[in-house]
């Protein structure tokens, strides 16, 4: 997800970049940082219940959830979901890494500040149809694993390096970017037995990448430093004052897999579990140069990987009474994937030669908890879901010995999310709604499945 490998002949100092006394070499990775996935299962049923639904998994959503429940279905089934992220991107903004503020213009906070930056993507989620034959379930469904618009301006920290004789500051910067990533998938189950199914599935993922990052000059000028524009003011966003600009652009197909199995121990106990990989994708990170671009700045572009995370996830279902469930998730999301491949991100020499890969990504090991409680009418049923989940921390961030990318890459706040759900079924269809929420991410589903 970063720009993995740049060439050492502009192995430069990053801090030169990112710092407002002088701009030498070019990276786009702010832009980046804490991009969402949705790696729930499908389905407002499952989102109502915290997204512990792999031991269930008994509608058209099992297609990607855990194929091996597709087994469940004795008729053919289709599966829509609408679904609205409401998410906030949280970056370094302003404030100071190191030493006293002087008190000058803007520089007047001592501790870095964060910024939030407040963005929403509405769309159609997840498709599909099931059919079954004979003990064999065949699937077709389209899922979009990413959907992500973000956009920030942030003013540009304070810093005062080591045995430095005066103060340094990161350019001010405006930053756009837009992510999707959507796999055309077909999965098929197996019923081994009444209580043993497996399931497995091939998807075509399409991927889009366009993000520009445009950094600001800000100057040292003589007498008035706390001017806008200056070294002590207020940024200035001007198209006339840009000291260069990043882009990543690319469009990208990949192929990826899933597998499941569904063992169902006894009546009213199942246990389900699946792997997800991972696919990779190309696009072209590019640097070039504004209007306040020093002569010896260097501009260039080349090819770079996305790497999307790999998952792997064990659910237990439970059902204490004929109309009760109560579902349990432990999932796994390979977040360290994002960096794989990283060789350097501009060499300098501040960079300590004992830590070559000073990020670091940690894999997330989520808990997923859910209920339902069914309430049985003459010709129709009604749901209510409540469920909860651990979103452990997983952003990038920098454990080298740069003060530049130690003020940029910090460490983020693990969450937890709750969910509430509703859901009405009659003989042949099924309606659910629910809402996933949490401090920096809002989810709010409406689906509905319908039998032939």
């Amino acid at each position: 997800m970063r720009l993995q490998k740049i060439w050492r002949s502009l192995s430069i100092p990053l801090i030169h970049l990112l710092i407002g006394a002088s701009a030498w070499a070019q990276a786009n990775l702010e832009v980046n940082s804490r991009i969402q996935f949705n790696f729930f299962t499908p389905g407002a049923r499952s989102l109502g219940m915290g997204g512990a639904f792999l031991g269930l998994a008994d509608d058209a959503t099992a297609a990607y959830a855990n194929p091996a429940g597709l087994t469940t279905l004795t008729k053919p089934e289709i599966s829509v979901e609408g679904l609205h992220w409401h998410y906030n991107q949280v970056f370094t903004d302003r404030g100071r890494l190191s030493g006293e503020a002087t008190g000058n213009g803007v520089d007047t906070e001592s501790g870095l500040r964060s910024g939030e930056s407040y963005n929403g993507v509405t769309g159609l989620s997840f498709v599909s149809f099931v059919y079954p034959w004979s003990r064999w379930r065949f699937a077709l469904y389209r899922h979009e694993l990413a959907s992500f618009e973000s956009r920030f301006m942030t003013q540009g920290a304070f810093l005062t390096p080591e045995n430095a004789t005066s103060d340094e500051r990161l350019h001010p910067t405006a930053n756009s970017l837009r992510l999707s990533v959507a796999n055309l998938g077909l999965s098929a189950a197996l019923e081994i037995s009444p209580n043993l199914s497996v399931g497995a599935g091939l998807s075509s993922y399409g991927f889009h990448l366009d993000s520009l990052t445009n950094r600001y000059s800000v100057v040292r000028g003589i007498g008035q430093l706390d001017q806008q524009g200056e070294f002590y003011g207020l940024p200035l966003y001007d198209p006339e004052n840009v000291i260069n600009f990043q882009t990543q652009r690319g469009s990208d197909r990949a192929l990826g897999f899933n597998a499941g199995f569904l063992w169902r121990i006894r009546d009213g106990l199942a246990l389900g579990g699946v792997y997800r990989s991972g696919p990779n994708f190309k696009f072209t990170a590019a640097t070039g140069n504004g209007p306040k671009a020093p002569s010896t700045l260097s501009e260039f572009s080349l090819p770079v990987r996305f790497n999307t995370p790999d998952f792997f996830g064990l659910g237990l279902s439970i059902q204490p009474t004929e109309y009760t469930t109560i579902s349990l998730d432990y999932d796994r999301v390979r977040y360290s994937g994002l960096r794989r491949s990283l060789v350097s991100i501009v060499t300098g020499p501040d960079q300590d030669p004992a830590e070559p890969r000073p990020y670091q990504v940690d894999d997330a090991n989520e808990i997923h908890l859910g209920f339902e409680r069914a309430f049985v009418f003459s010709d129709f049923q009604v749901f209510a879901r409540a469920g909860a989940w651990y979103d452990p921390d997983h952003s990038l961030r920098y454990t080298g010995s740069t003060p530049a990318l130690q003020a940029l890459f910090r460490r983020g706040h693990s969450e937890v999310h709750r969910s509430a759900g509703f859901g009405f079924s009659g003989k042949r269809f099924a309606v659910d709604g629910a809402v996933d929420l949490s401090k920096r991410v809002d989810t709010f589903s409406l689906s509905t499945v319908v039998q032939f």
